[in-house]
Parts: structure tokens; sequence; C-alpha cells
């Protein structure tokens, strides 16, 4: 009987892979590429998932000329510019939502044309298309022009679906759109995160919970739970709030490795990230979203504002109320009114007033990046959104090596550079969202309120930590929906 690597590599139509969190996916893909014939064209969602899958096909030796990764919105891109005429493409790099959706669109006109076909074929033996739950209507919709040429081989996770409606689009739709249509070739049904990286006991317990999830029964989180596993059931929201403070100011201060908090991927969960970053003293850092609207909103504010004392002003707002508690008692009051001051012997922290004086004479960017790194270098000044932070320091650093632009224009290009690079922000204890860090890989996780989670959230929350697990929740019997 073949293995599913082989299954997968052989593979002439369109199939898919039903590949649980942490089950070995991109090592059968990495495999069912190095025994396939020909080269194959790899295409995921994320910088970060291109790194991934090429670092674990040089583990296992596969030849580079047996293949090539990209994300799925590169590749399309680079093939419509190859092409512009025919595609009626020029936008170098798109820039919202509504540009990238275009491009898929004009992508899927331009695979359906003969030559291109061609080109296709003399190029790859097949395509495999990872986390393809994440997929778009119109991401789909342009990969099965591409399965009318060549193989198409899907891996993804429905229980881990979760963008759906994001950003206005609406997301494939596994059950109607690929059940009927993809052939199943296999489901992978190993917990090897937890096995080689974690407790295994932890990736067994998982797995029937995934079961359980999935067949919508409700779920008792205390029922054999290993010793890596801890619940907190409380009984009501005040509970809920102190349980979310203590686990993540003291639950893990004897574990080593990365720890992430997750809430709800909601706005209003958003928000209670950075209340709770603040409430833990920078313990834990908040991750902001992919499309940095406090950034960007900072960055407009500032923008309008036609004096330096405006300008300072708003900083000093932007840094007290965003990043850091504590501000009130490292400013002086002539610096909080966005006057100079004068130094004396007796000043506070005079290295923050000499900065602020310096700004208030020359409102540059390499003044402003002064200022905000004295702040920071405060003990007093407590930073507890770190991700926002070092954002701000990337834009005013693109700003200072080219002076001509404006701060909007040093924001839209670290946004472009960011789609790239990814979080430039690495810390060992983070809050966020469950759609911020789907697809992240920690040592342990603490779920911020169980309860509050759809049975998609939950999984994709649940199975983030490799090595323990908190579980705080207003009830011991979970029935997400």
């Amino acid at each position: 009987m073949p293995s599913l690597p082989e299954i997968l590599a052989n593979h002439s139509g369109k199939g898919y892979v039903i590949a649980p969190a942490g089950f070995g996916k991109t090592h059968l893909i990495a495999n069912a590429v190095k025994i396939s014939e020909g080269r194959q064209l790899i295409l995921t969602h994320t910088h970060a998932g291109v790194d991934a899958l090429k670092k674990k096909l040089q583990k296992l030796d596969v030849p580079s000329a047996k293949y090539h990764v990209d994300t799925i919105a590169s590749y399309a891109l680079k093939l419509c510019l190859s092409y512009p005429q025919t595609a009626n493409w020029n936008i170098e790099l798109p820039n919202s939502g509504e540009e990238w959706e275009e491009l898929c669109l004009k992508c899927t006109a331009l695979v359906g044309r003969g030559f291109i076909k061609r080109v296709l074929c003399a190029s790859y033996e097949g395509i495999y298309v990872d986390e393809y739950q994440d997929c778009m209507q119109s991401h789909h919709n342009m990969f099965l022009a591409f399965a009318e040429t060549l193989p198409l081989r899907i891996l993804g996770d429905p229980l881990q679906a979760i963008f759906d409606g994001i950003g206005g689009q609406n997301a494939v739709d596994w059950d109607t759109q690929l059940v009927p249509h993809f052939e199943c070739l296999g489901e992978l049904d190993t917990p090897h995160r937890w096995i080689h990286d974690g407790d295994p006991a932890l990736g067994q317990w998982l797995r029937g919970l995934r079961e359980s999830i999935v067949s919508g029964e409700g779920i008792d989180i205390q029922s054999g739970k290993p010793p890596s596993v801890t619940i907190h059931v409380v009984s009501n929201d005040d509970e809920l709030r102190n349980q979310q403070i203590t686990a993540c100011k003291w639950g893990c201060q004897n574990k080593d490795g990365r720890v992430i908090a997750i809430h709800k991927g909601d706005n209003i969960h958003k928000a209670k990230s950075h209340i709770l970053a603040k409430q833990t003293g920078g313990i834990f850092s908040s991750i902001e979203e992919i499309e940095g609207k406090r950034l960007i909103s900072f960055v407009k504010a500032y923008s309008r504002k036609t004096t330096a004392q405006e300008m300072l002003l708003c900083t000093i707002e932007f840094m007290k109320d965003k990043c850091f508690s504590g501000i009130n008692t490292v400013l002086s009051a002539t610096t909080k009114r966005g006057e100079r001051a004068n130094i004396q012997a007796n000043t506070k922290n005079p290295e923050i007033v000499q900065a602020a004086n310096k700004f208030l004479i020359t409102p540059s960017p390499l003044n402003l990046c002064a200022f905000i790194q004295s702040v920071k270098n405060t003990p007093e000044a407590t930073l507890y959104a770190r991700d926002l932070f070092y954002r701000l320091l990337k834009v005013l650093t693109i700003n200072k090596a080219e002076p001509a632009l404006t701060l909007g224009e040093a924001a839209t290009l670290f946004q472009k550079q960011f789609r790239h690079t990814g979080r430039p922000i690495s810390y060992p204890k983070l809050i966020g969202t469950t759609l911020l860090i789907k697809g992240q890989e920690y040592d342990h996780t603490i779920v911020l309120d169980a309860s509050s989670l759809t049975k998609k959230d939950l999984y994709v929350a649940l199975t983030r930590g490799s090595k323990s697990l908190t579980i705080i929740s207003k009830s011991r019997i979970l029935r997400p929906i």
C-alpha cells in the first residue's frame, strides 16, 4: 500500500489532505516533493510559511531544482507582471484588499490563456497549496484555473478556517466547494509537534479534544487532562479578569520558552489584549494587527500638526495611551505642556528633557526618535506595547534615511516592507488574538476566555503551545458553535 507522500506525489488530478495543527503537514509536503516527478510549485499564504517550507525541504535534502516556493500573492503578482498587456495589470505592489482581490481575478483569466498553460506545463509538473482553509473565494477560483493545466494537491484543516468574512471576503467552504469536487487523499493523524518538541501526552489529549469539537459534543476540559494542562474555572467577569492577570503575571514565572496568551479575534478582544498587557506591567506585550491601524492613526494625527509643540504633545499622548505606563511620572511638567524646560541639578530624567528640548527646536525624525528612545530607557516607564513601539521606530528609521519623505509616506513604505519581513518584534511573552497568532508555534499557551470562543477559534488557541496549556473559562463544559 503506498504511503501518503507517494499518494500525494503521484496524484494527477485535484486532491486534498486534511492536516490538523502540528500533525506534520510541512514534513509531508517536503517528502512528497522529494519523490515527485519534475519540478513542483509550492504556494502558501505568508512569508513565514515560505521560510518554514524551504527549511524543511533543505533539511530533507530535497534538491532546489525540484521546487519553487512562494506566497500565493507574490506568485500571482509576478505572473501578471510578466505579461502585463495580456493580464491587463501593471500595479507593481497592490496596496489594498480590493487590489489584491482584483489581482486574483486577473491571474485567473491569464491562467486560462493557452500560451500561459504551455508556460506552466514547461515550468512545473504539479502544484501544492498549503493552508488551503485560509483561501478566499478569489484564491479558490484562481486555483481551479490552475488545476485545468496541472495536478493540484491542497493541504489544510477546515477546523482552522477562522478568516471567513475578514476584509469583506468569504473564505472557501471546505464542505461544499472541496469535498464534492476534490479527491480526499488522506488525513494526518499523529501529533508530531508534541511528540518531538513538547509533551506527547498533551498532543494526545488535544487529538481527543479535536474529535469532540468536530462531532459537536460538549467538551469537559477537566476530563483526562495531562499534568501539563492547568484549568481555571471562574464564575463571573470580575473573576475572569483577575484570573487572566494572575495567569499572565505569575503562572508562567518558572516556564522557559515562548508564551502566548490568546484572546478571541474580534475588535473588543483586540482592545482587551492591549489592556491586559498594560495590567501585567509589561511582563507580557501585546501584538498589533497586520494592518497597523493604531500606528497609522498616530501617523495621521501627527501629520496634521503644524508646530513642534503640537507634534510633541501628540507623541506624548500616543505613548501614554498606547505604549507605556508611567509616562506621567517620568516627564517634567514643562515637557508635558510641550514647552522647553531648563535643566537644573534637581531636574528629573534630564536626558528626556534634553531630547524634548532638542525636538522642540528642530522637529525632525531623528530628534523624535531620540525623544521616544529616551523615554523607553527610563526604568519608571513600562513598555507594554512593544510591537507598536518598534513599528514606530522602524517608520522613523525609514524617515531618517529618506528625509524627503513625509512621515505618512515613510509609514506606507514600512507597511509594504512589513508584508515581506514579518513582525519586527521578538519577545518571549505575548498577548494576541486567534487571528494574529494562527500558524505560530509557542512553548506555552494561556487561553484567556475559552468559553467565549467558537469551535474554530478554540481549536486554533488550544494548539499553539507544545509544552503546556492553561485554560481560563467560565464553564468546565464547553459547547462552542
